[in-house]
């Protein structure tokens, strides 16, 4: 479950919490482009997602119509721990590879700074 959307109201709490304890201590310190590049960035991660979710959906597809798929039980506790240990593993990865690569560093820099 994304927790991400139901967070999104608390985020435009605390920028307008933030913003009005600037204002009464005369001493504002919010930067609206930091709000607004964090915003972006969250929207461009959702964004991210749900063009893997279909790239995805349309390769598996693509895969199961042409051979023949090996499926795991999902009532099985093993097939969800074999899940949670190959996405983890690759997660791993990703992250590894974002952090050396500089085509990866790219994106990354912006996630990891606003300026």
């Amino acid at each position: 479950m994304d927790y991400v959307p139901y967070a999104v109201p608390f985020f435009l709490l605390a920028i307008l919490l933030e913003l009005t304890y600037g204002f009464l201590k005369k001493n504002n310190t919010y930067r609206l482009n930091d709000a607004i590049s964090s915003l972006f960035m969250g929207s461009l991660r959702t964004a991210n997602k749900l063009i893997f979710i279909g790239l995805g959906g349309y390769v598996f597809y693509l895969i199961e119509t042409n051979t023949m798929l090996w499926r795991m039980d999902v009532d099985s506790a093993f097939t969800w721990i074999f899940a949670f240990v190959v996405y983890d593993f690759f997660y791993y990865w990703y992250r590894r590879s974002s952090h050396e690569r500089h085509f990866f560093l790219s994106s990354l820099v912006a996630h990891h700074q606003s300026v």
